[in-house]
């Protein structure tokens, strides 16, 4: 999980070559396509969403860069992102258990 640049928690769920992101308080999924391109580096391509407000950006590629690990407790990254006022600042990723996920979705 994360929170975005307004302070929602975003869960995610990775499946594959798939990665599943919900925002809770907008009730927003989004699908991403993940390539990991290094160790420490991945992207991720918008394949679906229930966000009108989001389908625009279908097929859009974001380029996530690993900062930092923090153990299993997840890790630091940058995002390459469309929104200028997150791009290239360091945000957390947070690793939670099924359970988490679950109790928070």
């Amino acid at each position: 999980m994360f929170t975005d640049s307004a302070g929602n928690t975003i869960l995610i769920h990775r499946e594959n070559k798939y990665q599943y992101q919900y925002d809770r308080k907008a009730k927003v999924r989004t699908q991403y396509a993940v390539k990991w391109t290094d160790e420490c580096e991945y992207t991720i391509t918008q394949t679906l969403t229930n966000s009108k407000a989001l389908k625009k950006y279908k097929n859009n590629t974001k380029k996530i860069v690993i900062s930092k690990k923090d153990g299993e407790n997840g890790y630091y990254y940058t995002c390459g992102c469309i929104d200028d006022s997150i791009k290239g600042k360091e945000s957390f990723l947070k690793k939670i258990t099924k359970q988490q996920f679950y109790e928070l979705y």
